[in-house]
């Protein structure tokens, strides 16, 4: 009896974790002190991950900004390569016609003093021409030639082909058709939708970018789909165009006499940039708001056309975009993220990711942001880039999308006369791309 309590004592006392207490009587341990430690390596941990994600995420936008870096000086080497090589082809170009008008000049000479017989060149239907005097394999040469066997003929060279391409025609480019870089680049080249790692996707878009503005040099007319769709062959995503056009349009406040808009009448078109002038009070952001659909609190007349069909304008909110004049801009983001989230989020979902990035990074080289890409936009607590950029940035957000209609309220408030330049002209871009453009603006300077 007594050696059995012994044992069950023991027993009891065995179960007992360390660091807790058992109370008597009872099954339950008192594990308190475990859950204060299991709470204490919890907060610790979370204090390391808070202290290290700034961290992380700085070495993750250092990395990103220089694969960009990598890339854009990658590209312009090629460009600045290709450019001397054509001008290098151009010099031998011109050296080989100039060797052929030497020849052609002595051959004729000789042939006026001596008169000797009739050439016979291979493939040459005309002996006694100019045309004909360009010394090629010959039969005559191959029989008197004792070192050469009787059963080969003598294989013309690279030179001598290219001779022959420019003399039939010397705007062909054949023999000067080099690639600049790796001589498998094309098979090593993936394609855009085969692209995954950021120095691919960099490469392509960088690529692009600057073949656009080389062909851009050339064709000045010609938009960033035209020139690459020309470039490449591939097709290129077309923007489906909106005309709006308005009759007798009046705003009216509910509940008061008061008119905002009276009996206005007119048309916006794609591919042209209308600009909406006049002093402050007079209702050119109700108008704008009123062609956007947003107007509340009114209650309108009139008839709004979209492509001359009565339809509603917010059936084609998904390719329209509208420029507030306050920037709604995320503060806490660097420019390049709040591009690239604006993208992502109204850009279709089969697009592929390279695309969705040559598109930003267009946008930020259309607007001049390239310096700041990477800097923060900033908030009232963090100042970051300029109020001109931050403007700038404010309608990139919209340019993004690709809008068949872009509407603006006073987007050039606030900037000096160069920024507002670059906006200026990266709009009119956008209307040689057939988008239809319509802003407010204080005055025409």
């Amino acid at each position: 009896m007594d050696i059995g309590y012994k044992i069950l004592i023991f027993v009891v006392f065995a179960a007992c974790f360390k660091l807790a207490s058992c109370n008597p009587n009872t099954a339950n341990q008192n594990i308190h002190f475990y859950g204060v430690i299991l709470i204490a390596a919890l907060s610790a941990l979370l204090l390391i991950i808070y202290n290290c994600s700034d961290q992380v995420l700085s070495t993750r936008e250092r990395r990103q900004a220089k694969s960009r870096e990598a890339a854009a000086r990658h590209a312009r080497e090629t460009v600045h390569a290709r450019e001397r090589w054509k001008s290098a082809k151009n010099v031998a170009k011109k050296g080989t016609m100039g060797l052929q008008e030497q020849l052609s000049r002595t051959f004729s000479r000789k042939k006026t003093v001596r008169q000797p017989e009739p050439l016979k060149v291979l493939g040459l239907a005309k002996p006694g021409t100019d045309d004909a005097l360009l010394p090629t394999d010959t039969s005559n040469a191959t029989e008197n030639s004792g070192a050469a066997p009787k059963g080969k003929k003598k294989e013309p060279s690279n030179l001598t082909k290219m001779l022959h391409s420019l003399e039939s025609d010397p705007n062909s480019h054949e023999g000067f058709d080099m690639e600049i870089g790796d001589k498998n680049i094309k098979k090593q080249m993936p394609k855009g939708k085969q692209l995954h790692t950021h120095s691919q996707i960099f490469k392509y878009a960088y690529g692009q970018l600057e073949k656009e503005k080389a062909m851009q040099q050339q064709n000045k007319d010609l938009t960033f789909s035209g020139v690459i769709s020309m470039d490449t062959g591939s097709e290129i995503r077309t923007r489906p165009p909106i005309e709006v056009a308005f009759k007798d349009l009046t705003l009216t406040l509910k509940g008061k006499n008061k008119h905002l808009l009276r009996c206005v009448t007119g048309k916006i078109m794609p591919g042209r940039v209308s600009v909406v002038m006049g002093p402050s009070g007079t209702g050119k952001t109700t108008f704008l708001s009123a062609l956007a659909g947003k107007v509340t609190g009114c209650t309108m007349r009139g008839s709004i056309l979209i492509n001359g069909k009565h339809e509603s304008i917010h059936s084609y909110k998904k390719i329209i975009g509208f420029v507030p004049q306050d920037d709604i801009v995320h503060g806490n983001l660097t420019v390049e993220e709040n591009l690239r989230f604006s993208a992502r989020c109204r850009l279709s979902a089969n697009m592929p990711k390279p695309d969705k990035v040559l598109v930003v990074e267009r946008v930020i080289e259309s607007l001049g942001l390239q310096a700041v890409s990477d800097s923060l936009v900033g908030t009232v607590e963090k100042r970051g880039i300029s109020g001109g950029q931050r403007k700038r940035v404010n309608v990139g957000l919209e340019m993004v999308m690709e809008p068949s209609l872009l509407i603006l309220d006073e987007p050039t408030s606030g900037l000096d006369s160069s920024s507002s330049n670059l906006l200026l002209r990266a709009l009119r871009r956008e209307a040689l791309e057939g988008v239809n453009i319509c802003m407010v603006v204080h005055q025409p300077s």
